[in-house]
Parts: structure tokens; C-alpha cells; sequence
């Protein structure tokens, strides 16, 4: 509950400023978060092989579009 209210009021406030993309990285092996962010409205676009060192993941990069053209 608390984590996604911090998320959204973050997005909120800056869409207030003009946001319109919003970009991520999050470890692969991170679930949760994953779930987290999906729930929001972010899509996985990608993943960069090996990009965590301590101990050894790959990053999900994740975006959030307020528009629906932005993510295609």
C-alpha cells in the first residue's frame, strides 16, 4: 500500500509538470516490485544483461507513458 501511494504521488505530481515517459530499472529477481510497477501501468521494454554486480542480476527496464502513442 505504501510503496504504490509513493509511486503514484510522484507520477502525479509530475505529470503536473509535464510529465509524459517515465523509465525504470529494477533487478530481474525483484518480484515484488515488478508486480508493483505493472499494477501502475509500467511495461517491460527491455533488460540489460548482467547489469547488477553484488550479487549478479540483470536489470528489467521498465516504462510508465501517459500517453498510449509514447510506448509504441
Amino acid at each position: 500500500g505504501i510503496a504504490y501511494r509513493l509511486l503514484n504521488y510522484a507520477v502525479k505530481t509530475e505529470r503536473g509538470r509535464g510529465l509524459e515517459c517515465l523509465f525504470l530499472e529494477v533487478r530481474s529477481n525483484n518480484i515484488p516490485a515488478r508486480m508493483l510497477y505493472r499494477s501502475y501501468g509500467f511495461k517491460e521494454i527491455g533488460r540489460r544483461a548482467g547489469y547488477y554486480k553484488n550479487p549478479p542480476d540483470d536489470a528489467i527496464i521498465m516504462l510508465y507513458a501517459s500517453r498510449e502513442d509514447l510506448i509504441n
